[in-house]
């Protein structure tokens, strides 16, 4: 881990195969279609699937100055075409949910919604 300008860089997160900085820690929901059993009285259960829920979800904690606002402004006008890179795992067709409520230099979370892995 190296620290760069008051930032802790854990040098495995990359987007778009460029490395970011974060401060604080990664949240990421992997995505899945739920599945939902319904029994019977005469008969196996009933399985429906749910498809809403098959994206994967990663929150990444940075802190709100300049260049990070103009890096994630250029993720969001990538659409759907980010590539989010967590340890050994892709995220494709990330894209970025909406820009956080902030003030200037406090932590803010930017969340992507992408393809599971």
């Amino acid at each position: 881990m190296a620290l760069e300008n008051g930032i802790n860089n854990y040098q495995n997160l990359s987007i778009n195969g460029l490395p970011l900085s974060y401060e604080g820690k990664i949240k990421v929901k992997r995505g899945m279609i739920s599945r939902e059993s319904f029994p019977q009285v005469n008969g196996p259960s009933i399985i429906i699937s749910n498809i809403e829920t098959n994206k994967s979800i990663i929150t990444i904690p940075v802190r709100n100055i300049k260049e990070t606002r103009d890096l994630f402004d250029v993720y969001r006008k990538n659409g759907a075409n980010n590539v989010i890179q967590l340890d050994d795992e892709n995220y494709d067709r990330a894209v970025l949910l909406d820009f956080p409520e902030a003030e200037d230099q406090e932590i803010v979370e930017y969340v992507f919604e992408a393809n599971p892995v």
